[in-house]
């Protein structure tokens, strides 16, 4: 049974820059974004399975989202991805 079995997650929380690599230019606000929407969509899959995430973010991340930061902090864990 499935239940059982502990389950360790991490997640970055970041500007998405992955385009950038490719050439295409994306400003600050669409990166901050796409990482934000990503999470509002996991966010209840963890709280309806009872899913503790520990959130790597970079500090301009986290100073862009305050609420939810507060709110995964209250909640979840939140280590340095980078400063």
């Amino acid at each position: 049974m499935l239940s059982n079995i502990p389950l360790l997650i991490t997640m970055d929380l970041e500007e998405f820059d992955i385009p950038s690599e490719y050439g295409q230019k994306l400003d600050q606000d669409e990166q901050m974004a796409v990482s934000l929407e990503g999470l509002k969509n996991l966010l209840p899959i963890f709280e309806k399975h009872k899913v503790k995430v520990t959130f790597f973010t970079t500090e301009n991340w986290a100073l862009q989202n305050v609420e939810i930061m507060q709110y995964i902090a209250q909640n979840h864990e939140v280590a340095s991805h980078a400063f």
